[in-house]
């Protein structure tokens, strides 16, 4: 038989059931099955079919679409991929699996990682509801240049493009180990959250440990990260980190007002000064109060001497108080119960004031659902805190505004809630809030 004979006969079989205008309820069954459970992989889809007791066999879909085409039943899927890998999605989402991975790639440039948890998150925007975690892997492997973390499973990243410098994180730890041959990987995360376009994010410490035992010029061990000194590490700092580095060789610990001075005096200007001594993974504070290198070896002496002027907190509450807009802000540090809960408490001064209902926004706007604040109890920030990879020992600001009924939360180092505690709430907000807006590359590196 040839190939025209075989179009006839298949053309007149089509007319025949057209003509009788009744649709198999089988397959208006099968549509609205796959309608309802879309965006959905092939193998998910012979599962379905099975359960409902539809298809005693594998039935792929393009069978489907076919049948619905003969029938004139109106088929409002798109079809991406081939074979067991085809792709199931509504037709007004089919440029989803590119807009998940462009997504992924941004992620990653920024953070350095991403979670399975935090992409079916973003997910819910793109897709309008989240997406199962099968799913979000297929699309990551099929990209090609996404791979997991050895140590850790539900973490991606694209070692590739890390490689060539275009990871900020990957970056960050190149720029903090060539300043010191060992670092703590507690240090190193601190280092990796300050500069601007980080926004305060960092992996978790189990994460980030596993980004470097896969980095060729880094080896760990324990909770240390060293360097491997066969790589090359002379052009690496800038010539303004190298300035930094030369202006603490007075002395390992510098108060604001030393470094200025100590920095003017080596060549700096006063903007590179301010950028550096906000953004640069090159300084820490071992108090509010005093600069240090990342790394420097600190008189003990000194250390215990910081540590006792050092205020400590009580509980997980840092700070709490009114903005001068009227609005309220608690700051608390993650202990292990709260980071576990993700219900923080508050005063009991704020209790009927901020009870109720509330839209949190994350300053990223990645996460936006609605949180619930009663009996004096936040319920709950469990979401936030996952998909931000937040730690022990970070601090939690929220920014409540009962009139509008919104919350912002920021999530950051332990030093956020003793800046809040000894200055103004105000200040450290609009801060967080200018964190978001990346400045160009003149002032980021200091140009005049």
């Amino acid at each position: 038989m040839t190939r025209e004979r075989v179009r006839q006969v298949a053309a007149k079989s089509c007319r025949r059931l057209q003509e009788k205008e009744v649709v198999p309820r089988a397959l208006q069954k099968a549509v609205a099955l796959i309608r309802n459970n879309a965006p959905l992989k092939q193998s998910r889809l012979d599962g379905l079919l099975r359960e409902h007791g539809l298809a005693c066999q594998p039935f792929h879909i393009e069978s489907i679409q076919t049948a619905a085409r003969v029938f004139g039943l109106n088929f409002p899927l798109a079809i991406v991929g081939e074979a067991e890998g085809s792709l199931i999605l509504p037709k007004r989402f089919r440029h989803l699996p590119q807009q998940i991975t462009a997504t992924a790639r941004k992620e990653v440039s920024a953070r350095g990682c991403i979670s399975t948890a935090r992409l079916i998150e973003l997910s819910i925007k793109q897709a309008g509801k989240p997406l199962e975690e099968e799913l979000i892997e297929e699309l990551l492997d099929r990209e090609g240049t996404f791979a997991k973390l050895v140590d850790a499973p539900h973490w991606w990243w694209r070692p590739a493009s890390a490689l060539r410098g275009r990871n900020r994180v990957v970056n960050t730890i190149r720029k903090v180990l060539a300043l010191c041959p060992e670092i703590t990987i507690s240090d190193l995360r601190s280092a990796v959250r300050r500069p601007v376009r980080a926004r305060g994010h960092a992996p978790p410490r189990g994460v980030l440990l596993a980004i470097c035992q896969e980095l060729p010029f880094a080896s760990v061990r324990e909770h240390w990260v060293c360097r491997n000194d066969d790589s090359d590490w002379s052009n690496v700092l800038s010539a303004s980190e190298l300035k930094l580095v030369d202006t603490f060789r007075s002395a390992p610990v510098l108060s604001p007002a030393a470094l200025f001075d100590a920095a003017i005096s080596k060549g700096l200007g006063e903007n590179n000064i301010h950028m550096l001594k906000a953004y640069s993974p090159l300084l820490w504070r071992p108090t509010p109060s005093c600069y240090a290198l990342v790394g420097a070896d600190i008189p003990v002496g000194l250390v215990d001497e910081l540590e006792r002027n050092r205020p400590q907190a009580k509980g997980s509450l840092l700070a709490s108080g009114w903005t001068q807009d009227a609005r309220i802000y608690l700051c608390h540090r993650l202990t292990e119960g709260l980071r576990r809960s993700g219900s923080p408490s508050m005063p009991t001064a704020f209790k009927k004031l901020l009870h109720g209902r509330y839209s949190l926004n994350a300053p990223d706007e990645s996460v936006a659902y609605e949180i619930v604040v009663a009996n004096s109890v936040v319920n709950t920030l469990r979401r936030l805190l996952i998909v931000s990879g937040a730690d022990l020992g970070d601090a939690l600001l929220m920014l409540f505004d009962p009139k509008s009924r919104r919350c912002e939360a920021w999530i950051d180092g332990a030093e956020l809630g003793e800046t809040i505690a000894q200055g103004s709430a105000d200040a450290v907000i609009a801060s967080l809030r200018r964190r978001g807006e990346v400045p160009d590359e003149k002032t980021l590196t200091g140009e005049q």
